[in-house]
């Protein structure tokens, strides 16, 4: 009873510390971590959860949960629709805020493991309380908000790199070299052998999974499924060595570029705010009152101090990537909000044994979040403000500097687009980087995948002694494909990059197969190098080698075409996968407000009991009456783009409306506008088949079906007519009714009681 009482205590004292919190207009993030902090241990006579233990359980869960459904937010095709200058936008401010944090850490005299967890706490802003801003504001589609959303989707793989490296850290703070220790370079590469392998592997699996049982149509079974996947990935990678956040983090990824997606999400939609709220309430359950005051002025401090550097680090990046002054302003003050990985990090990094992270740092990462969260939205609504200020008082030469900067940028774009070369090989260059990282994860990871299929095999009583065998020939298949697949682009690249360097001189052309030549050379000597250091079997000398090199080559010699075969569905499943499924609203739009135009974009969406539901957009008026108009339409994850005037309008669409500044406000109270909901006199449960006949007295005789208009006036469908021993199933609309026909007719039974009454009604 102790975690059913505890989780019940969780729900009910956040739910209501979450509501408060947003009649205040503050995120409910900060409403959960409070509510955890009043019922947490630390906080006698109000300590109804006192369990620390628990307390962790119950954290772990939301975790999961949570992450995965910021994987559901980043397919791998949104990832590629962002564009390289907001990679490198974000790289740069992750990197700038990461140091500048490390340096005021070394200031404090913090430890090496400290010091990092400080860092990564600040390095990334709060995606919820950003996005919530931004739509209250109505600025979801101006430029430089969709570049902070861009930054904010991008910072949740910084999160997860952040995680990777700290597990690290700990490790090696804790005298543990295990496989996932090492220096920074070591750690990443096999964070990316990993992702890689377990991304390929969901893409090639589970989409065959969810279709067959899509065909079934248990949408239950498959949400607990999906459910149950989600935190066996989890588990996969806490044994593999890496954070359980990361797998559930993959695992959404994988499942956001399925065409499952928006089913699956929204059937979790509930488990997501229930876990999300047990998490921050977990959270603050582990920060002891006695603690934020003793630390307020460093919680103040470290605020004071984040703020001007997330705005510096954030405007400095965009102006390196070549956006405007203006611009560069406005999305580093939308950026400023500090949220809900920071309290990821601070826990990783506090719970971890031996880590000798502080526990005030709770307490930091809190604070600033409800610091920030207070501070943002003030500085959003005076952004413009903000941003025409700075403009207006920055030094000539830095204007000049900026204006040669950008137009030498945009030269190089241009270059780039006209090297005939580069648009051959950049495609090509990142199948292979994909490939190389591939080949390298089932080479590390092959040895552990074995030892846990070996294990759950010894747990089901099953006989291991061939199955080796049988795995290490999948292992090497495998292998041989990818590295078939890798000489191609190897020898296709090396073509491209031949003829670039040679030339069109007659000279120069002899020298293109010996350029070609020594690229593949070189190309072909690295992968067998790389193959070598990570072949996951010890082998005993150079004939042991030598053996597997010659069964290799003979192999591939004998099953080319097949070989072929295979990589060919690998690649298709992939292209599917960063193409993903039919774009959202939300990830397909992105216009440029102008100010001269004065209009904008804005979202809604259509509550269950909307007026101008069940209407076309021609009824509503929408454009003679506030000058407005709808241009898109996204329902259940389709996108109907400028839809046409019959088009009807449902609960739950949600709708792009473009029009003038003045004018988006009425139409947006207009289109949300709500009917007094109306208790159904029935539901599906409660409607059942009945039989009623036609009295000889009834004034109903001679009337066809369509004149009469039955479901109008009575809500019962009539699904079949007999009469005379003859039975008509779905009558026509001009079936006349004669005495003594008995009709089969579907409702409720209050609605059958009313139509027997108004069917034989005498005239």
């Amino acid at each position: 009873m102790g975690l059913l009482q505890d989780f019940a205590v969780v729900l009910v004292f956040a739910g209501i510390a979450g509501l408060l919190f947003r009649r205040f207009g503050l995120s409910a993030i900060v409403g959960y971590l409070i509510a955890g902090m009043i019922i947490g241990p630390h906080t006698p006579p109000f300590s109804l959860v006192g369990d620390v233990e628990r307390v962790h359980t119950l954290s772990q869960f939301g975790l999961v949960f949570l992450m995965f459904f910021v994987g559901l937010e980043l397919s791998l095709s949104r990832i590629r629709t962002l564009g390289f200058s907001l990679v490198w936008a974000t790289a740069l401010l992750s990197w700038l805020v990461f140091n500048l944090c490390q340096f005021f850490a070394y200031m404090m005299g913090w430890n090496q493991v400290s010091s990092f967890v400080f860092a990564s706490m600040f390095v990334v802003s709060s995606s919820a309380i950003i996005s919530k801003m931004l739509i209250e504001g109505r600025l979801s589609h101006e430029r430089y908000a969709q570049n902070a959303l861009g930054i904010t989707i991008l910072e949740d793989v910084v999160v997860i790199i952040l995680l990777t490296l700290l597990s690290s850290q700990v490790h090696i703070s804790a005298g543990d070299h295990g496989d996932i220790t090492g220096g920074p370079g070591k750690v990443l590469g096999l964070f990316a052998g990993f992702v890689v392998l377990s991304v390929v592997i969901g893409i090639l699996f589970l989409p065959r999974l969810l279709k067959r049982f899509n065909r079934t149509g248990d949408m239950d079974l498959k949400v607990i499924i999906v459910a149950g996947l989600v935190f066996s990935a989890a588990v996969v990678t806490g044994k593999v060595g890496f954070s359980p956040a990361l797998g559930a983090f993959l695992f959404g990824v994988v499942v956001s570029g399925t065409s499952f997606k928006h089913k699956i999400e929204k059937s979790l939609m509930g488990t997501q705010d229930i876990f999300s709220a047990v998490f921050f309430a977990s959270i603050g359950m582990l920060i002891d009152i006695k603690t934020v005051h003793h630390h307020l002025w460093l919680v103040l401090g470290v605020t004071a101090f984040i703020v001007p550097i997330r705005i510096f680090a954030a405007s400095l990046s965009f102006l390196v990537t070549g956006s405007e002054f203006k611009t560069a302003i406005r999305t580093a003050l939308i950026l400023t909000p500090i949220g809900e990985f920071s309290y990821i990090l601070a826990q990783a990094g506090v719970g971890a044994p031996g880590s000798g992270v502080p526990d005030y740092f709770y307490v930091i990462a809190v604070g600033s979040s409800i610091l920030t969260s207070i501070i943002s939205p003030f500085l959003v609504r005076h952004a413009d403000i903000i941003a025409d200020f700075t403009a207006n008082r920055q030094p000539a030469f830095l204007r000049k500097s900026l204006g040669a900067y950008q137009v030498w940028l945009q030269e190089i774009v241009r270059k780039q687009d006209r090297i005939f070369w580069w648009k051959l090989t950049s495609k090509r260059l990142g199948q292979l980087s994909i490939e190389l990282l591939l080949l390298a994860g089932v080479l590390i990871y092959s040895v552990t995948i074995q030892q846990g299929i070996k294990q759950l095999l010894v747990d089901l009583n099953l006989d291991f002694s061939f199955s080796p065998y049988l795995y290490w020939l999948v292992i090497g298949v495998v292998c041989l494909v990818l590295f078939v697949a890798i000489w191609r682009n190897i020898g296709a690249l090396s073509m491209i990059y031949s003829e670039a360097c040679a030339g069109r001189e007659a000279q120069a052309r002899r020298l293109r197969p010996v350029i070609e030549l020594a690229i593949q050379t070189v190309g072909t000597v690295g992968l067998l190098w790389m193959v070598w250091m990570l072949f996951p079997v010890q082998l005993n000398g150079p004939w042991a080698g030598i053996t597997v090199f010659v069964i290799a080559v003979i192999f591939v010699a004998l099953f080319w075409r097949k070989l072929i075969h295979w990589y060919s569905h690998f690649q298709y499943s992939l292209n599917q996968a960063l193409s993903g499924p039919s774009p959202s609203i939300s990830s397909m739009v992105t216009p440029q407000q102008s100010e001269f135009w004065r209009v904008q974009l804005a979202e809604c969406v259509l509550p269950d009991h909307a007026s101008c539901r069940m209407k076309t957009i021609a009824e509503l008026g929408l454009r003679p009456k506030f000058g407005c108009t709808i241009v898109e339409i996204e329902r259940h994850g389709a996108l109907i783009t400028n839809p046409s005037p019959d088009t009807l309008l449902f609960s739950g669409d949600k709708l792009l409306l473009f029009g003038a500044n003045n004018q988006i406000k009425p139409a947006l109270d207009f289109l949300q506008s709500e009917d007094e909901p109306v208790q159904s006199a029935s539901s599906i449960s409660e409607s059942q088949l009945e039989t009623i006949g036609v009295l000889p007295e009834s004034a109903r005789i001679g009337h066809s079906l369509a004149d009469l208009q039955i479901f109008a006036k009575t809500g019962m469908q009539v699904l079949g007519i007999e009469r005379e021993g003859q039975s008509t199933l779905n009558p026509a609309a001009n079936h006349q009714l004669k005495a003594g026909d008995k009709l089969l007719v579907l409702g409720s039974k209050q609605q059958a009681k009313k139509f027997r009454q108004w069917l034989n009604e005498q005239s």
